[in-house]
């Protein structure tokens, strides 16, 4: 399973499944802006990040989950991506004021922080242009 964004802001979950000898391919629309398909119809997103679950890291409460962070240029949507639905668990909106035309880069990583020395955990950094 991956997820994919077209130049449109057009969100979809890709599956790919052996069955017997043959290999067959499934794609669902999750956010589709151009036909008023899922949340947050007026944001354009153009940034997508994947976090896979890792049995090595893997012990916090979403650990389990394989979780994707979808932005847009006034928000970032954190949450579970099914192979039929994306299941928001948080949604993060772009600090104020926001220079116009900055556009959203996401990424995913694993660290410590001062309150949590005792493993790394999943972390995701939020870029809007300058803004960190």
């Amino acid at each position: 399973m991956f997820i994919s964004i077209d130049i449109f802001g057009k969100i979809v979950i890709n599956s790919v499944q052996k069955k017997f000898m043959m290999m067959s391919a499934q794609k669902h629309i999750i956010i589709d802006p151009t036909k008023n398909v899922g949340p947050l119809l007026n944001t354009k997103f153009t940034s997508v990040a994947c976090r896979f679950h890792s049995q090595i890291h893997g012990q916090g409460i979403y650990d389990d989950y394989s979780i994707s962070a979808i932005g847009g240029n006034d928000r970032v949507l954190i949450g579970e991506a099914k192979p039929v639905n994306f299941m928001m668990f948080v949604t993060l909106n772009a600090p104020v004021p926001l220079p116009k035309d900055n556009m959203v880069a996401l990424s995913w990583g694993r660290g410590m922080t001062p309150n949590q020395m005792d493993r790394p955990h999943s972390m995701l950094a939020v870029c809007w242009g300058p803004l960190i």
